[in-house]
């Protein structure tokens, strides 16, 4: 399994983006990047999610709300 760093793939002010979709992965970090920049809000609803207990992992899904 690889991992990699996900950025904001959308800037201030641009509607292109659906939906967004996470693994959760139960480790602490003490550092990193924000997800997107502090002046963007992205107001998500839930659509789907999975457990996956013997690993700890949960999958998230989410829709962008307009």
């Amino acid at each position: 399994m690889s991992t990699q760093s996900v950025g904001c793939v959308v800037g201030p002010g641009d509607t292109t983006l659906d939906e967004i979709e996470l693994f959760v992965v139960p480790t602490v970090v003490g550092g990193g990047k924000p997800f997107c920049a502090p002046d963007r809000r992205l107001d998500l609803t839930l659509e789907e999610h999975r457990v996956f207990p013997s690993s700890g992992w949960m999958y998230v899904r989410y829709s962008v709300s307009r």
